[in-house]
């Protein structure tokens, strides 16, 4: 993968993390002018594609670089709040302009918006919104007491703190749910550039997995488990006894001792296919337990396992 930066961010915080966290991982970056600021792009070095003739990939003479359809917008809450509120009437750019300019620049894109600080500056507003509404409150109480006391000496001038501008919550909501339902962007908020850094790296994970999980639904793969969800063995002979081991109540010991007698699977076949259901009844249990056989209910249950072609079967 390959991921664009725009020149607009280049030598922030967020550009020297994001190029750092990628460089880890064994991402490439690149420098570009984005036509709209703060606009990170994906691009894909191919080497190989997917013949559906022959159902495999197929090697490329040469690398090819694909386009990748999704774009991030990094944003800072003020920016955010700013285009949020702005007068669509006016000379200058709203929100709507804004996410017009991008499908514009970048057509058939996906565009996420990635807005840092929002819950931030949304706890700052409401603070600021109840120390307006008590300072009201104590401005009435005390022009009160200044009248009532009018006639003794006057009170020393009090210095006024300029004006906060407070911003009404419900305008901020509504562009949010405006982008996501109207605009068709995804969001994801962040809290610092630390956090917006790392979601990149996220992003870019994220988005170069795309090809592989479509082909795994095209071609009806999905069945293939990731990795991590069954036991993988160090080599073939302890793969072969995790195998076993995922089996209802073979146990590590009753494992060992089926693959003393039988080192592989295909030893094991084998010997289902001569003596039949019962090949592993008189198998003696490795261990604690060595002077016990397997018993007929387990010997039984492996060769439904290993013999029987019947998909359906609820017997194992």
């Amino acid at each position: 993968m390959i991921v664009d930066l725009p020149i607009s961010i280049d030598g922030s915080p967020l550009d020297t993390q994001v190029r750092d966290s990628l460089k880890e991982i064994g991402v490439e970056t690149a420098s570009y002018q984005s036509p709209v600021p703060n606009v990170i792009r994906w691009r894909r070095k191919v080497e190989a594609r997917f013949d559906a003739q022959k159902g495999y990939r197929v090697q490329l003479t040469t690398k090819e670089i694909d386009i990748e359809k999704h774009v991030i917008c990094f944003m800072a809450a003020q920016d955010f709040v700013s285009l949020a509120t702005a007068d669509p009437d006016s000379d200058g750019k709203d929100l709507n302009t804004h996410v017009l300019d991008i499908k514009r620049a970048f057509d058939g894109y996906i565009p996420i918006y990635l807005i840092e600080g929002l819950d931030n500056w949304m706890n700052k507003n409401k603070n600021a919104r109840n120390r307006a509404y008590k300072a009201s409150v104590n401005g009435d109480v005390r022009n009160q007491a200044d009248s009532s006391t009018s006639g003794g000496c006057a009170a020393a001038p009090r210095r006024k703190r300029p004006p906060i501008k407070i911003v009404d919550e419900n305008m901020i909501e509504d562009a949010l749910l405006r982008l996501q339902i109207m605009n068709g962007c995804m969001i994801h908020h962040t809290i610092k550039t630390d956090d917006s850094a790392e979601w990149v790296v996220h992003f870019t994970e994220h988005i170069s997995q795309i090809p592989y999980r479509n082909e795994q639904m095209t071609h009806g793969t999905t069945f293939c488990m990731e990795s991590g969800q069954v036991k993988a063995g160090k080599d073939k002979h302890d793969t072969f006894l995790c195998m076993l081991q995922e089996n209802i109540r073979i146990t590590p010991s009753i494992a060992h001792a089926i693959a003393e007698k039988y080192p592989n699977v295909n030893k094991l076949v084998e010997a289902m296919e001569k003596i039949g259901p019962s090949a592993l009844e008189k198998v003696k249990k490795d261990g604690e337990d060595a002077e016990k056989n397997i018993g007929p209910v387990i010997s039984k249950r492996l060769y439904k396992v290993f013999m029987d072609l019947d998909p359906m079967t609820a017997d194992i």
